[in-house]
């Protein structure tokens, strides 16, 4: 049996047995390749690429700090359509400089591999593998994830046929950061992609998760009027 034959067998199996939904497509990662980590990432309208499941606490901690600066491997390779390694996290990063000082900031190590979720010119998302060790940059690892990162394209692509929850249904972290987006629009009367950096700035300003902010704007221990003086940041490349 050929080796992506077998990697599609033990990715099918894992993922039945836990359960066929996106958490398990995630877990599945973790179980069928060399990896301590795995995220599958969405991109929503005007939110951008976000986590609808994360496996492990580093996992989660670097794809909140992507999210908040809408920078790094994985917005490059959602925009882009190629493969993204970083073999040291711990290495400068010239081309994402938000992301390598927030990294530097949160004293993350380790190494990490951005695959995009993509068929034809549809872009899904990502698919983000971590290990907490430098390397994971060889050639048999990569070219195992993008076949990995293929049946969960396969899978999304089912899923949205099939209307089928268990794949479609964002996490409710986004949903709150959508409402407070909203409540923003509402009271400051800016457009979406405004509201939405205004709030990434906020996080930014404050040292907290988008999450975070948005459930202190909708539980009113954030005033709204915050996101006045918080500038949207200026655009940089992917």
């Amino acid at each position: 049996m050929a080796q992506n034959d077998q990697l599609t067998e033990r990715f099918s199996s894992a993922l039945r047995l836990g359960g066929g939904d996106i958490s398990a497509a995630c877990q599945a990662c973790v179980q069928v390749l060399p990896v301590h980590g795995a995220a599958i990432l969405i991109g929503e309208r005007h939110l951008g690429l976000w986590p609808w499941s994360v496996t492990g606490v580093a996992a989660a901690r670097i794809e909140g700090l992507q999210a908040v600066v809408a920078a790094g491997p994985a917005v490059y390779a959602f925009a882009t359509g190629v493969p993204v390694p970083l073999p040291d996290l711990t290495t400068p990063c010239p081309r994402w400089p938000e992301f390598a000082a927030a990294m530097s900031r949160e004293s993350l190590t380790g190494a990490m591999v951005s695959v995009p979720l993509r068929l034809g010119l549809a872009r899904l998302g990502t698919l983000d593998l971590f290990d907490p060790d430098p390397g994971m940059a060889a050639p048999p690892t990569i070219a195992a994830a993008v076949r990995i990162a293929e049946l969960v394209t396969a899978q999304l692509v089912s899923a949205q046929s099939a209307r089928s929850p268990g794949w479609l249904t964002p996490p409710p972290d986004s949903v709150l950061i959508h409402q407070a987006a909203g409540m923003v629009i509402a009271h400051l009367h800016v457009g979406a992609p405004e509201a939405y950096a205004r709030l990434r700035s906020l996080a930014v300003g404050q040292g907290l998760s988008l999450s975070e902010v948005a459930e202190r704007i909708i539980g009113r221990r954030l005033p709204i009027a915050a996101a006045l003086d918080a500038h949207p940041p200026k655009t940089h490349g992917n």
